[in-house]
């Protein structure tokens, strides 16, 4: 069996070097605009060995008694290996953080991405957005909401992860509440985390719900009412590239 200096192609005498690029608050406000560079390649690298991660999708809103049926995804995760000559281009995309949705189903996340002279090597898109019903549960307001949002998940690369949404649970003693599990960014956060539990928290939140957005690539949180107002939902996080460059 190939270890990985063999996988890569390299040997012994092979130096490296790496270049890490993401959003310069890494997701703790919203659309924070990502971030992108032209790097030019040298004389001394040969091949260049991606990991990306994409935005995570953002949250959904809610008014009257909506809760989250399908929770936001964390950005896809691609790794590519590919040969470089001395005078290329790479074009290197970060993708920002999401927005606070105020619809009942959230925007997909921003895409990372890597050019080589114009051409895509690796693409990861964005985390796709949670989204609400109403009539939830035993509530007595009436309709569903489920409008049209996009899923794309085909990203580019050697591997490209799949994109697994989180899930709203009933709370079994509390009658106005629920678990809001949100996935896990490939890699750099556990593979599920719990949003907010309305027993212990206010049901309908002013303005936008923050929650822990794990960097890189992780979801926003669902939002939740219950009457009273509105609550917009959380933004996922941006993403992040990180090449390294062999000789």
């Amino acid at each position: 069996m190939a270890n990985l200096t063999q996988f890569l192609g390299l040997t012994a005498a092979t130096g490296a070097t790496s270049l890490t690029v993401f959003p310069a608050d890494r997701g703790d406000s919203p659309q924070n605009g990502g971030r992108c560079c032209c790097y030019v390649i040298d004389g001394s690298t040969s091949r260049v060995h991606i990991e990306m991660w994409g935005g995570g999708g953002d949250g959904n809103g809610a008014c009257c008694c909506q809760w989250p049926y399908s929770m936001p995804s964390a950005g896809q995760y691609v790794t590519k290996n590919f040969t470089v000559a001395p005078g290329d281009f790479l074009t290197i995309c970060a993708g920002g953080s999401g927005c606070c949705s105020p619809n009942c189903c959230g925007t997909q996340g921003l895409a990372s991405f890597v050019n080589k002279n114009g051409t895509t090597q690796a693409y990861a898109f964005g985390g796709h957005g949670g989204c609400a019903l109403c009539f939830y549960k035993s509530f007595s307001c009436t309709g569903i909401c489920v409008p049209a949002v996009r899923r794309d998940n085909a990203g580019t690369g050697d591997y490209v992860g799949c994109q697994y949404a989180g899930m709203s649970v009933s709370h079994n003693f509390c009658h106005t509440g629920n678990f809001e599990a949100i996935s896990g960014s490939p890699k750099y956060s556990q593979n599920n985390r719990l949003g907010n539990s309305q027993c212990a928290e206010q049901i309908t939140i002013a303005g936008c719900q923050k929650n822990n957005n794990a960097f890189p690539a992780g979801s926003g949180n669902g939002g939740s009412a219950c009457g009273g107002g509105c609550c917009w939902g959380g933004w996922g996080a941006g993403g992040m590239v990180v090449l390294t460059f062999y000789g």
